[in-house]
């Protein structure tokens, strides 16, 4: 039998989290609950981790872990464009439940996060633009030719600078126009 590649521990560099739905939030898709971080990093730090992800798929071809192993030409690593604005998103996820033996959900899965400063964040939702690091492990994985790739799976975040989740701030006012109200139009030609 073939030997297990080792877990390996990688945190990135900090960068922009997109949406993420982390301990009071779920993902869920298809009956899978996950919790799911996207982070857009910094151009340099983007090329960085990229680079250690396609080095480290890379590694694992030519590992007897997957020898004679068909891959893709065009492999999922973890990362890809985001589709309205073009930058790189990495996703970084895992389930929110643990599982018994017979695959039944047990109990809810807290992912550690905490401030810069090392302390714990437990009373509030970390909301989207807020800034930060992902500790993860990368796993490679290759089931078929067609489904192989790279896994980053979540194991803790610090947030530098927290936008709470929550709605719209308190400053935030919108006014509606009705057409037929005296009030002149907001947009005039």
């Amino acid at each position: 039998m073939a030997e297990k590649t080792k877990a390996i521990k990688m945190v990135t560099e900090v960068g922009t989290l997109v949406w993420p739905k982390v301990n009071t939030e779920i993902d869920e898709y298809k009956g899978k609950k996950k919790y799911v971080v996207r982070l857009e990093l910094p151009d340099k730090s983007e090329k960085k981790l990229i680079a250690d992800l396609q080095k480290l798929y890379k590694e694992a071809q030519d590992s007897p872990e997957y020898k004679g192993k068909e891959w893709r030409h065009k492999p999922r690593l973890g990362f890809k464009p985001d589709k309205k604005t073009g930058k790189i998103q990495f996703t970084f996820w895992t389930y929110a439940f643990n599982k018994d033996k017979e695959g039944n959900e047990t109990d809810q899965k807290i992912i550690p996060v905490y401030n810069k400063f090392g302390q714990v964040i437990s009373d509030k939702t970390i909301g989207h633009g807020s800034t930060g690091q992902i500790s993860f492990n990368p796993s490679v994985y290759n089931e078929s030719e067609d489904a192989n790739g790279i896994t980053l799976y979540l194991r803790q975040i610090v947030v530098h600078d927290l936008v709470e989740f929550g709605g719209s701030s308190p400053d935030f006012e919108f006014e509606t126009f009705v057409p037929g109200d005296d009030e002149e139009e907001p947009f005039e030609d």
